[in-house]
């Protein structure tokens, strides 16, 4: 997992460029609706709201959602998300993470499982996705579909929040699409726009 790379993208990256997103894709439309409705489902149905949440998830994914039962238990799986809605520090998050099986129980993908923590607590776990992972020079799916590339990449992400190009993204974000959205989406998403170009980022 090249760091070093994704922070000289990021650097490279001119936010003028945010300019030229269409903010009226349904993708960014229906993102506070997802978060606002999984918020809602923890309220309602508390640890019972896990496997709702990771079908809203997946709705919002071009991917059908399936469930690992054979070597994973719903119960287990459903209490240990559910403490992802008290976390509140990235030690607590690598905690969570490290108590998760190695084999995401979710379609077996940690991208889909990092969407379902990211639905559940958006200030705290980050979204990671094959085009975030280019930033990184991870171009497949064995190299970026592991536990511990997600919690590397999830530190990363709380190492970077303060930085003024997040605070910038974070500002265009907000102003073009009239919602608010929390330090880790922002970075998120400068790395998820960055990635399909990201050749013309590097060094």
């Amino acid at each position: 997992m090249e760091i070093d790379t994704a922070i000289h993208c990021i650097e490279r990256f001119d936010t003028k460029e945010l300019k030229e997103i269409d903010f009226y894709d349904p993708y960014i439309v229906s993102y506070p609706h997802l978060i606002n409705a999984c918020q809602l489902l923890i309220k309602d149905l508390g640890q019972k709201s896990i496997l709702p949440i990771s079908h809203v998830a997946y709705g919002w994914m071009p991917t059908i959602i399936s469930y690992n039962k054979e070597d994973h238990e719903i119960d287990k799986f459903e209490n240990l998300v559910s403490n992802a809605v008290h976390i509140n520090k990235n030690d607590e998050a690598v905690l969570l993470l490290n108590s998760l099986p190695n084999n995401s129980p979710v379609n077996n993908s940690w991208i889909g499982l990092s969407k379902v923590l990211h639905f559940i607590n958006p200030d705290i776990f980050p979204i990671w996705d094959s085009r975030v992972a280019k930033c990184f020079n991870m171009l497949y799916p064995y190299q970026f579909n592991k536990k511990d590339i997600y919690i590397k990449y999830s530190e990363f992400i709380a190492n970077n929040l303060g930085s003024d190009k997040v605070k910038e993204v974070k500002d265009i974000y907000e102003s073009e699409s009239n919602y608010g959205i929390s330090q880790v989406r922002a970075l998120e998403f400068l790395l998820f726009t960055i990635g399909p170009n990201v050749n013309n980022y590097r060094i």
